[in-house]
């Protein structure tokens, strides 16, 4: 029976990054959320998914039966935690300016309307002297370095960073960005994105470019015929990455009744992954992933446990005569004569195709649909004597550069356990597949990730019935009736420049053309060049800024994202730039849109109310998913921030959209958007763009989307969140929202292979050797980059080992950190999240305990050579590699409520609880070898490092 006193309705959860589709019952005369739990549509949430035909009434009434556990749809303790965001303590619901210095968390609130006037004029806002706003800032006609107009227009320095999930509201973020022509930086970066950066060069060529694929997962929905052995780098299964509502389920029964087995390589054992379960850990030294893979990848070529007929075929056509999907470039031949023209390029006929070696004969891949895999010879072609080498061959070549042995000492992993994994690995044919997690950040994690792939390539697995799989896509709402992935007669991404972090050639800029025309050896450059994918690294261009190259920012805006506390290795004086808007590296004018008051929000001088989750619109994509699907959702929940004077209330939309039509933006006002029939629609709200964004997808999905009744609208919630949306879109565009938000998203039910691989997935051919890398230049060495993953201890920028600079003597333990399963980066401001998730520890062997006299319980720092020690309660344990510490991340919060803040006078006491344990990221160092403050980075991409960083542990 319904309860009139209750509403029911589905939403996306925001307890962590993995998106998934929730059902929440809500008090209607309070307004709260009573209940969070899954969405028995959503794949994430549960193991066996209801189809979308079956009524939302059927689906809720089969989630009551009590014979079967597959009717179950639930959500993780971060789901459940979250559901009380709205109501959290210390929210901010308010337009608030600081009243004393940065940093001392004082506040009073003032109208939306004083603060968008003050922003934008800027002034003397505090007392402290003259601070330029916005209007001044956006200079879009002049530039930012007049030095080297590579950079851009001056209006870049303005800095927004922004969190990279949330598809409606980080779409019209970069929008707002995009016309402003601001610098722009998200978390990426800093959370793992050089290990799908090399991933992506497995699947992808071009020397620049988005990703192709993030990170592989195991296989199990074909049950009794799916993964047989997953090898798990820096994580254990459902510990980070996908859902684990799902994945529990999946893996339980893979454990029970499919014989699944598995090993876990990680520093440390995490949710007792092998206890009475047929896995094993396997202890390793952290940011020494890299050597264990390597080591894997000789064994297999030197006992020949690669899967020959994958890796012989050499192109689409072949593939397909040989039951394949795809094929590989491993026997195309590469020219390898130094100084030769094409030297690093493939050996190619006149028409352009790749040559490879069949017996004995030279051949186009279009008359050779199979090619020799292993060649390294001189050869005549075309009258020209040529050295080449296959492509298998110079992967073979560069593990054979390393002994077993020293790849075994390297990680702390015996040569004969590397090698038994090695075969178990190789043991199932395709079902075996390799997945990673961010634990893998190390200076090379984008080799860990490259050879991951490269592994799974190996033996055939990408995409293969039982082995690697990968995010089938989300559905975006920037095409579609609205075009909102581009503003007519605005600005596109050409002229934005390069951008703040230099992610482009250096080759290109001012400083390599003046040391070439000096007569001077244009390398190294004076700092990092990242060329083969942008990954907007907001720490490096906060390191820019202060080292003024290539310029200084006047303004930083924060959304969703908390830099200050979620980058590794800033420097000091990134913090000192917050702390003193007028000091040496003062960022004149910091604004950070908050629902709670971050780290980084601690030091802003303006905050803007936002949303929390249940507020806001949602067409968001699923972590980890391989179905093509979104969680989708409208308002279930009124918001609580303050209304300006029109009635609207205050967010980050409101905000840019404002300060956008007092500059005049375009793409922003009356007839701001252009519709695919010709006509015009406004852009006033965030109503309007999130009602246009729903539609598109909606549009995009079509008649995949199942009917929707009334009974179905009403138990959604559809009904309900569709009420800001009609007044913008027409019937028949609401029609088909209403059946998007009736199953709380969409989620495909297409059939899940085709033959021995997964359905969907198009032929590829798989770079064993990636050309277009070798395009890129390093901008240190000057060397052309590899086009093969390469084995090196770590190092920094300049190519000095870790150990030069950190003698083990000084920092005996390698330090590494992991995600708690029940905390993201912001739900310590979640009640529930401080009760079942109190704190963390310094996790350390009890063989290194005592040979550092130390005891279970001791409160010990962690210091590491940048000499900003963190202090924490050590626990000596068994389970964790000797000669390492492990510390959990999400803990040691100074903002988020963590301590008292005043409001117009009135004293709000912080809850010590959400500042409890101790933080990862400022302990890690920063490195010595580059001009200036920078952080530690992967030598590889320039994104953060934070895993393998030698430390020494003291007792307090």
């Amino acid at each position: 029976m319904d309860n009139p006193d209750i509403r029911l309705g589905f939403a996306r959860c925001w307890g962590c990054y993995d998106n998934c589709s929730i059902r929440v019952r809500i008090d209607k005369q309070s307004d709260k959320v009573q209940r969070v739990s899954g969405n028995p549509y959503c794949p994430n949430n549960r193991y066996r998914p209801e189809s979308l035909s079956t009524s939302v009434e059927q689906a809720l009434v089969k989630l009551t039966e009590q014979n079967s556990l597959d009717n179950r749809a639930t959500t993780c303790g971060r789901g459940t935690a979250a559901g009380d965001a709205a109501n959290s303590k210390q929210r901010v619901t308010q337009v608030l300016k600081r009243v004393g210095k940065r940093g001392e968390r004082r506040w009073q609130s003032i109208p939306y309307e004083q603060a968008l006037r003050e922003i934008m004029q800027g002034g003397d806002l505090f007392g402290e002297g003259k601070v330029e706003g916005l209007a001044a800032i956006h200079q879009p006609d002049k530039l930012a370095n007049p030095q080297d107009p590579l950079f851009g227009p001056a209006s870049k320095q303005l800095l927004i960073s922004y969190n990279s999930e949330v598809h409606i509201r980080t779409s019209l973020l970069r929008r707002f960005a995009g016309q402003y022509r601001a610098s722009i930086g998200k978390k990426s970066a800093y959370c793992g994105a050089q290990q799908r950066i090399g991933i992506k060069r497995v699947f992808k060529s071009a020397i620049f470019g988005g990703a192709a694929h993030a990170h592989p997962d195991i296989d199990f929905e074909a049950g009794a015929d799916g993964c047989r052995f997953g090898l798990y780098i820096g994580t254990s299964p459902s510990n980070s990455g996908n859902s684990l509502n799902a994945l529990g389920a999946q893996l339980a029964q893979a454990r029970t009744e499919y014989g699944y087995d598995y090993v876990c390589v990680d520093p440390i054992l995490r949710n007792a992954t092998t206890y009475a379960t047929g896995g094993e850990w396997l202890p390793i030294l952290p940011g020494r992933d890299t050597p264990f893979l390597f080591g894997l990848i000789r064994h297999i070529f030197e006992n020949q446990l690669y899967n020959k007929k994958h890796l012989e075929n050499t192109t689409d056509a072949a593939a397909r005569q040989d039951g394949e999907l795809h094929h590989t470039n491993a026997s195309y031949l590469v020219i390898q004569n130094a100084g030769h023209p094409l030297q690093n390029q493939f050996l190619r006929d006149d028409d352009g195709e790749p040559l490879v070696l069949v017996d004995g004969q030279v051949k186009p891949v279009i008359a050779a649909p199979h090619g020799e895999l292993f060649v390294d010879q001189e050869i005549v072609y075309n009258s020209e004597k040529l050295h080449v080498i296959s492509s298998l061959e110079l992967m073979r070549q560069e593990t054979y550069k390393t002994p077993m042995a020293e790849y075994a000492a390297a990680t702390g992993i015996s040569e004969q356990k590397i090698r038994d994994i090695a075969n178990r690995f190789t043991s199932h044919g395709r079902k075996a597949a390799v997945m990673l997690s961010t634990a893998s950040s190390s200076a090379d994690g984008t080799v860990t990730g490259w050879a991951t792939a490269m592994l799974n390539l190996l033996i055939g697995s990408h995409h293969a019935k039982g082995g690697a799989c990968y995010w089938h896509g989300p559905v975006s709402g920037l095409k579609g009736p609205y075009i909102l992935n581009s503003v007519e007669g605005g600005f596109g991404k050409a002229d934005q420049g390069v951008s703040l972090n230099r992610e482009g050639k250096y080759e290109h800029s001012r400083e390599y053309h003046d040391k070439v025309k000096q007569g001077i050896n244009p390398y190294p450059a004076q700092d990092p060049w990242p060329q083969t994918a942008p990954v907007q690294n907001t720490a490096e261009m906060l390191t820019s800024h202060i080292n003024q190259r290539p310029f200084s920012l006047k303004a930083f805006i924060s959304w969703r994202a908390n830099v200050l506390y979620g980058a590794s290795g800033l420097p000091s004086e990134v913090f000192d730039a917050f702390k003193d808007p007028h000091g040496e590296h003062g960022i004149p004018l910091v604004i950070a849109i908050v629902d709670q008051i971050s780290t980084t929000a601690e030091y802003a001088d303006y905050l803007i109310p936002d949303f929390v989750h249940m507020e806001e619109m949602a067409i968001d994509r699923h972590w980890g998913s391989e179905r093509k699907g979104i969680s989708a959702s409208g308002r279930l929940l009124e918001p609580k921030t303050e209304k300006n004077q029109a009635g609207q209330n205050i967010c980050m939309e409101q905000f840019l959209i404002d300060v956008a039509k007092t500059l005049k933006l375009k793409g922003f006002g009356e007839k701001a958007i252009k519709k695919t029939d010709g006509s015009y629609v406004d852009l006033h709200n965030e109503h309007q763009w999130g009602a246009y964004m729903l539609a598109n997808c909606a549009a995009n999905i079509g008649d995949d989307l199942p009917q929707a009744s009334a009974r179905d609208l009403e138990l959604s919630g559809a009904k309900y969140g569709m009420r800001n949306l009609y007044p913008y879109i027409g019937e028949s565009e609401s029609k088909l929202v209403e059946r998007l938000l009736s199953r709380g998203g969409y989620f495909d039910e297409s059939p899940r292979y085709d033959g021995e691989f997964q359905a969907g997935k198009p032929g590829l051919c798989l770079n064993v050797y990636n050309e277009g890398l070798t395009e890129g230049i390093n901008c240190y060495s000057g060397q052309s980059l590899k086009g093969y993953p390469t084995y090196a201890p770590n190092a920094f920028w300049n190519g000095d080992r870790w150990e030069d600079h950190w003698p083990k003597s000084d920092y005996p333990v390698l330090m590494s950190s992991y995600k708690s399963t029940l905390r993201s980066p912001w739900s310590v401001s979640y009640d529930r999240t401080v009760e079942f998730s109190p704190t963390n520890y310094v996790y350390m062997h009890q063989h290194t305990g005592r040979a550092l006299n130390l005891k279970d319980g001791d409160t010990v720092t962690v210091r590491s050579a940048i000499n900003r020690p963190a202090t924490g309660t050590l626990k000596l344990v068994n389970d964790i590699v000797p000669g390492a510490i492990s510390i959990a991340t999400g803990f040691g919060h100074s903002g988020y409520g963590a301590n008292d803040l005043w409001i117009d006078g009135q004293k709000q006491a912080g809850d010590p609880r959400r500042g409890a344990g101790i933080s990862v990221n400022p302990i890690i160092p920063t490195d010595p070898t580059r001009t200036g403050p920078a952080p530690l980075v992967d030598v590889h991409t320039y994104c953060t490092c934070r895993h393998g960083v030698p430390v020494k542990v003291e007792k307090v």
